[in-house]
């Protein structure tokens, strides 16, 4: 009896230690898949960054821009017209502006620090007025002038500049560092001058 006794227990333990290990996983599992993925954080992190850079750009802009994720696939964010086509004989006016950035690039950005930095360039050209007029204005002097006005707007913002130069450090050691047509700096001269002190 005692020894049949003695079994009942072992068995009970190895239930409870199933049951509990069984709930255990199952709670592991569940936790796991309420995580957002990888490139829904960084979603996430270029929606808030977008939203809070713009408490910062003048009222005129911040009323006529808007922000869009798309899922193109190439590495790339920019500042593009929204053009309202008037009736003739009126020709189209910009009616407002938008910054893209596409999931590509999100996902080459490795903190939301980098994130606020390429849409703060991005309005730098809107609020410099590089998309004004027939045709886009775009060469090196203009996205270099649009770096530093996205470094204000993340200073502003209260992210950490020295991201910025991080990014383009590591693209230039990982990738070609140019742009075809050399309307860019190379991505190596864009992290020396965005490098600022205490920057590493």
């Amino acid at each position: 009896m005692r020894k049949l006794l003695e079994r009942l227990v072992q068995l009970v333990l190895v239930i409870e230690t199933f049951i509990v290990s069984f709930m255990l996983t199952t709670v592991a599992i569940v936790y796991i898949q309420t995580l957002p993925t990888e490139l829904e954080k960084r979603q996430m992190w270029a929606k808030e960054a977008f939203t809070e850079l713009s408490k910062h750009v003048d009222a005129d802009f911040r009323g006529i821009t808007d922000f869009n994720i798309s899922k193109q696939d190439i590495s790339n964010a920019f500042a593009m017209r929204r053009i309202k086509h008037n009736k003739p004989p009126l020709r189209p006016t910009i009616a407002g502006y938008r910054i893209e950035i596409t999931t590509k690039m999100l996902l080459m950005l490795q903190s939301k620090h980098e994130v606020a930095a390429i849409i703060a360039h991005e309005y730098g050209h809107i609020i410099l007025g590089h998309l004004n007029g027939v045709r886009w204005k775009n060469n090196k002097m203009n996205e270099m002038n649009s770096d530093r006005i996205g470094i204000y707007l993340m200073l502003r913002a209260s992210y950490n500049i020295c991201h910025a130069k991080r990014y383009w450090k590591r693209k230039a050691e990982k990738g070609v560092g140019y742009i075809e047509g050399g309307t860019h700096p190379l991505d190596l001269q864009r992290s020396h001058y965005l490098s600022f002190p205490g920057c590493k």
